[in-house]
């Protein structure tokens, strides 16, 4: 089994979590009992995390879009919510060195 740097297990993590709640709140939506105060936010200390958070509304924006898109995907079983997990990752890592390529 590889050990995952205690950083990396911590993001892998909280994107976890994210993912499952969005999964949730989405489903209390769909039943009209959505507009719910208590719904976590863990974009920030995500991105913070990551290095990614500039504070602009584009990176959180892009972030939501991600993590609202994998959640649709995601299957009752916990190889679905791992492999949605590594998606929202390698995507946030692809757009961080798609924004240090343009200089951000």
């Amino acid at each position: 089994m590889t050990k995952l740097s205690d950083s990396l297990d911590l993001t892998l993590y909280l994107i976890r979590e994210d993912l499952k709640s969005q999964k949730l709140f989405s489903i209390l939506d769909q039943l009209d009992m959505g507009d719910c105060p208590y719904q976590p936010h863990l974009a920030k200390p995500i991105l913070s995390q990551l290095k990614l958070d500039d504070g602009s509304d584009e990176i959180f924006q892009f972030y939501f879009r991600l993590i609202e898109k994998q959640s649709r995907k995601l299957q009752g079983d916990s190889r679905s919510l791992m492999k949605r997990t590594m998606k929202v990752y390698l995507a946030l890592m692809s757009e961080k060195e798609r924004r240090r390529g343009k200089g951000h």
